[in-house]
């Protein structure tokens, strides 16, 4: 099962390519990313199909940039995000954007003359998400065998 980024947006349609830039390096370190679209008016609620992808996904990336069109969009889908309790949020921003200050450790500025690097960062913390959920599964499976090793044990020694 791949870990699975929701992708919140509002850019200038010029930036795009940055977008599916970081979507792209992200799949490379296996991590699916889901870029929902904007056939929808934020008045209106989250379509379905958009509300879905929100409480199935294991973090949410919202990327913000200073000129971006679709700021109620994305505060649509940021509220969903929290209201679903999903504590993977990390934010990408250009400088004059306004981060919550309670968000700022999960926020990475845009390098307008570094895109390389932008996109490095962001997926590096995608990826640490990541592995992260990796590391609690893998230990939920090592307690669960240990409790049926013992449970194993105990009910041995009760033939004897």
């Amino acid at each position: 099962m791949s870990f699975k980024v929701f992708i919140s947006y509002s850019l200038l349609p010029k930036e795009f390519a940055a977008l599916y830039a970081v979507s792209e390096e992200a799949a490379k370190r296996g991590i699916a990313c889901f870029i929902p679209d904007r056939k929808w008016m934020p008045d209106d609620g989250l379509p379905s199909r958009i509300n879905a992808q929100l409480k199935y996904a294991d973090a949410v990336l919202v990327i913000a940039s200073e000129d971006g069109v679709h700021y109620d969009w994305l505060n649509k889908e940021l509220e969903t995000a929290i209201a679903f309790s999903k504590k993977n949020i990390v934010f990408l921003a250009d400088q004059n954007v306004t981060i919550h200050k309670g968000w700022r450790p999960y926020l990475v500025y845009i390098d307008r003359d570094n895109s390389a690097l932008t996109i490095s960062r962001i997926t590096d913390k995608l990826e640490k998400m990541k592995l992260a959920k990796e590391q609690n599964k893998a230990l939920t499976w090592l307690a669960v065998g240990g409790a049926l090793f013992l449970l194993f044990l105990i009910l041995s020694g009760k033939d004897k």
